[in-house]
């Protein structure tokens, strides 16, 4: 009865082609791993990082396959400073790879929008 949420790992940062956009990795988990359809939150990135991941997922047959959601955020950064968090992946930090904190920073924001859609339905 779970509601399966994927976070992506995106990054326009990393110089690998295999890491631009939604990498390689998830790619592979989403696409030959998991065999159930799962909630896949994606930020509206920019227009141009946003066409290169809509290509993905329709190359790659993922967007048939998982529930897209796309859902604008632009409250990453400022979470962050509200709560003090100093984050770094694969050594860069916010400024340096927005786009991953954003994708992880989107997927809890979709988290809390299901969980508070299933808390509304289950008083009912």
């Amino acid at each position: 009865g779970g509601i399966p949420i994927s976070i992506p790992r995106i990054s326009f940062s990393d110089q690998r082609d295999r890491h631009k956009g939604i990498s390689h990795h998830s790619i592979t988990v989403l696409k030959e791993i998991v065999n159930v359809s799962v909630n896949l939150p994606i930020c509206t990135y920019n227009d141009e990082q946003l066409c290169y991941i809509k290509e993905q997922l329709i190359s790659n047959g993922l967007e048939s396959k998982h529930n897209i959601v796309y859902i604008e955020n632009k409250n990453s950064k400022s979470d962050l400073e509200y709560f003090g968090l100093k984050v770094r992946s694969m050594g860069r930090n916010f400024d340096q790879d927005k786009e991953f904190f954003e994708a992880a920073s989107t997927a809890a924001y979709y988290l809390a929008e299901v969980c508070n859609d299933s808390r509304r339905e289950n008083h009912k």
